[in-house]
């Protein structure tokens, strides 16, 4: 399954001029750029490690998870293979703002039609703007992956370790996930790219005045241990037990700024914001020359990263010159 449709589930588009299309039009132009149909190629599968993972129904009281589960039971549509939610959702660990980390699997094969795909798209754009109930600025929708590509499974993706602790929102009940997992391979770019991105963010200042930019910051920051243990170590591991393991393999120092970064995020608030203008903002925001205000970063957190900007580049730069 090509990537593009990938992105228009997610987005609604897939390059700049669908971008344009879908954000002038709105459901109209998503119709409209809708990618064609197109079954995954069948590839020989090569995995040498075969994984069974009971993933136990959804049974918490998280208003925006039993709100989405209930959604996607409502409308049934017949190419979500699994949805899940994983993170501290799943396990019942979350705070006021913890993101909704939800996965999708499709059966590309019942996608033959345009009018499944931009149903599906509808099903996935409604259930992210709900995410934005429990946190206004997330970042991210759901992660989509291919029913094929369970049979050929890469790890680097999305570390399997994931769906060990998620719960199942749909299908109703448990299910057994039987995941064909590829040889690793480690790619230090992947780091590498993270780490650019990190340090590019925080040299501009002006950006991080926006709460959404602020807080992508620091949500790259905590994905940073996960992302070093794949890339320097071999090592495919979830957000919460990359905190556990990377701790033997950087310095005093270094493991001092991730529990400062971990501390200055279990503080984290962001009442008050018009949950509407942020939706509006992050969409319209993507039209080259236009800026509109979203919600503004708290002085005293533009404070407390001016205070500890010296010691995450000095971590940055360990974890980098360790690949």
């Amino acid at each position: 399954m090509n990537e593009s449709l990938r992105k228009y589930l997610s987005h609604g588009y897939y390059d700049k001029y669908s971008s344009v299309i879908s954000l002038v039009l709105g459901k109209l132009g998503e119709s409209i750029i809708c990618p064609k149909p197109a079954l995954a190629k069948k590839t020989e599968n090569t995995s040498i490690t075969k994984k069974e993972i009971l993933i136990p129904s959804y049974s918490s009281q998280n208003a925006t998870a039993k709100q989405i589960q209930q959604y996607l039971i409502s409308k049934n549509h017949p190419a979500i293979h699994l949805a899940v939610i994983a993170g501290s959702i799943s396990d019942n660990t979350e705070n006021k703002y913890s993101d909704f980390d939800g996965i999708l699997i499709i059966d590309e094969e019942k996608l033959s039609k345009k009018s499944s795909i931009k149903s599906l798209r509808g099903i996935i754009d409604s259930t992210s703007i709900m995410m934005k109930n429990q946190d206004a600025l997330q970042h991210h929708g759901w992660m989509i992956l291919w029913k094929g590509e369970i049979s050929n499974y890469n790890d680097n993706y999305l570390p399997s370790e994931i769906f060990e602790e998620a719960k199942t929102l749909y299908p109703e009940g448990d299910y057994k996930l039987i995941l064909s997992i590829l040889p690793i391979e480690k790619d230090k770019n992947k780091l590498i790219r993270l780490v650019t991105s990190i340090r590019n963010k925080l040299k501009n200042k002006i950006n991080l005045k926006d709460f959404y930019y602020f807080k992508n910051l620091i949500s790259e920051l905590l994905l940073s241990p996960a992302i070093f243990l794949q890339s320097s170590k071999n090592i495919n591991c979830s957000k919460k037990t990359s905190f556990e393991i990377i701790d033997q393999h950087i310095s005093a120092k270094s493991r001092a700024t991730l529990k400062e970064i971990e501390r200055f995020r279990k503080e984290w608030n962001q009442d008050n914001i018009d949950i509407a203008k942020q939706i509006k903002q992050e969409k319209l925001n993507r039209i080259p020359l236009i800026s509109i205000n979203g919600a503004q970063t708290p002085s005293s957190y533009l404070l407390w990263l001016s205070q500890n900007e010296n010691d995450i580049n000095e971590y940055l730069t360990e974890i980098n010159n360790n690949l």
